[in-house]
């Protein structure tokens, strides 16, 4: 698998792991976000590339969350195409999306459930972001519009 195709799954699981913690549908957050974050940093790794670490994503989704893994599963299957997107894009993003992995989970360990459901409902956006799902928006208009909520409200 190539490195576009595994960051073009990756974004899809990524979005469906937000998606379930805004809806309070993933409760074994921890090991699901660390493995996710941990996958995305080895983007472009040339030793241990992402398209190696995505069994990994698989395993402890399954494992932590089974009715999460049954949404994703076919996501990661080799016989579902990946969206298109900007690959260029999403490397200079990566940083962004690894540090939301980590910030949703010290909400979570925090116990600040309701202002990590509202990050995690900002954040299930960047991959559509990515696949271009939002035509016309600048990333510093979509800065604005789908995080500024979450700014005014949980960072005054």
């Amino acid at each position: 698998m190539t490195e576009k195709k595994a960051l073009g799954r990756t974004l899809t699981v990524y979005r469906e792991v937000c998606s379930a913690i805004r809806d309070g549908r993933c409760r074994k957050y921890d090991p699901i976000l660390d493995t996710l974050a941990a996958a995305l940093t080895h983007l472009d790794n040339e030793k241990q590339p992402l398209a190696k670490c995505i069994g990994a994503v698989r395993t402890v989704i399954k494992q932590a969350e089974p009715e999460l893994y049954a949404r994703i599963k076919p996501q990661l299957s080799i016989l579902m195409p990946v969206m298109n997107y900007d690959y260029d894009l999403a490397k200079r993003l990566a940083p962004r999306l690894i540090s939301g992995c980590d910030e949703l989970r010290e909400m979570l360990g925090n116990g600040e459930e309701e202002r990590a459901r509202a990050y995690a409902d900002a954040l299930h956006n960047l991959p559509g972001f990515i696949f271009g799902e939002f035509p016309g928006l600048s990333e510093e208009r979509f800065d604005q519009l789908i995080f500024g909520y979450y700014k005014r409200k949980y960072e005054s």
